[in-house]
C-alpha cells in the first residue's frame, strides 16, 4: 500500500490554508489601517498645537494695546516688541502667519476666531482695554473635529 495524501485531502488542506491567510491578511490589513488613520490624527494634532503654541508665544510680544493693528474675530494684525509687524489670518482651510502657513485642515467657515478680553475677563471692542486675546482653532481630518482653545495676556508696557 502506498502512503501519501489523498487529492480530497490536499484539497482540503489548501481550503483551510486559504481561510486561515485569508483571515489572518484581512486582520493585518485592518490593523494596518488603523494604525495609518492614527499616525495621521496625531501628525494633526501636533501641527495644530505647535501652530497654537507659536502664535500664543508671538502674541505674547505685543507691548501694548496701541500695537495692535487689526483685531477682528478672523485677523489678528500687531507691531511686536522688535518693530516687525506680525498677521495671523485664515484663508481657506490654512492658518498663516503672515505668508507662511502655520496649519491646515482648518473648518472652512469656524477654523480660526479671536476673542478680545479687557482686564476683568469680558469681551471688548476698544483696542485700548484689550488685555488678553483667547484664540480658537478648529480643525477637520475627514470625520473628526479637533478644537484647540488657549490665550496669551499681552505685556501692557504703557
Amino acid at each position: 500500500m502506498k502512503k501519501g495524501y489523498t487529492l480530497i485531502e490536499s484539497i482540503i488542506v489548501i481550503v483551510v490554508l486559504s481561510a486561515a491567510v485569508f483571515a489572518i491578511g484581512t486582520f493585518l490589513f485592518k490593523l494596518t489601517d488603523s494604525w495609518a488613520t492614527v499616525r495621521n490624527k496625531n501628525n494633526i494634532a501636533s501641527a495644530s498645537r505647535l501652530a497654537m503654541n507659536r502664535m500664543v508665544r508671538e502674541i505674547r510680544r505685543v507691548n501694548k494695546p496701541s500695537q495692535i493693528i487689526t483685531f477682528t474675530a478672523t485677523e489678528f494684525r500687531f507691531v511686536d516688541v522688535g518693530s516687525g509687524t506680525v498677521r495671523f489670518y485664515q484663508s481657506g482651510t490654512d492658518l498663516y502667519r503672515d505668508s507662511d502657513i502655520l496649519a491646515s485642515n482648518l473648518n472652512s467657515s469656524d477654523g480660526l476666531s479671536f476673542t478680545y478680553l479687557d482686564q476683568n475677563g469680558a469681551v471688548t471692542a476698544t483696542k485700548q482695554d484689550i488685555k488678553t486675546i483667547r484664540i480658537s482653532l478648529h480643525l477637520e481630518y475627514g470625520d473628526d473635529d479637533y478644537y484647540l482653545q488657549s490665550s496669551a495676556r499681552i505685556r501692557n508696557l504703557d
